[in-house]
């Protein structure tokens, strides 16, 4: 996400919210993953086995502007796009566990709460 964005974005939560301004970080890194998701549901729901690209280009979602979503379902088409999604499917096939404790390590949380953390589900 553009960091322009990033800034009108924390401007317009500070606009309807109370946020303290050590929490500014907090926000911009969850709107970074709220983007991120989206644009992953918009890959899964669009981009099938198959299609080319040409037709899921004339698929815009009504939410998106045409400009852009033909910016983003090029990317998904080349090669960057396609190496960047082959590394990330490796690194999830890869994992064992998978990661549910936010962005706190497994060693921080149990230095937090205690040698019992992993007990406690």
């Amino acid at each position: 996400m553009l960091p322009l964005y990033k800034v009108e974005l924390l401007r317009f939560v500070q606009t309807n919210f109370v946020i303290p301004p050590e929490s500014h970080d907090w926000i911009i890194k969850s709107l970074n993953r709220k983007w991120k998701d989206y644009k992953a549901k918009l890959k899964r729901d669009y981009k099938k086995k198959g299609i080319i690209e040409e037709e899921v280009a004339r698929t815009c979602p009504l939410d998106v502007y045409p400009h852009q979503w033909i910016e983003l379902v090029h990317y998904w088409f080349s090669e960057r796009g396609q190496t960047y999604s082959n590394i990330g499917r490796a690194a999830r096939s890869s994992q064992l566990v998978p990661h549910t404790s936010g962005s706190k390590s497994y060693a921080r949380l149990r230095a937090e709460f205690g040698p019992n953390t992993s007990n406690s589900r």
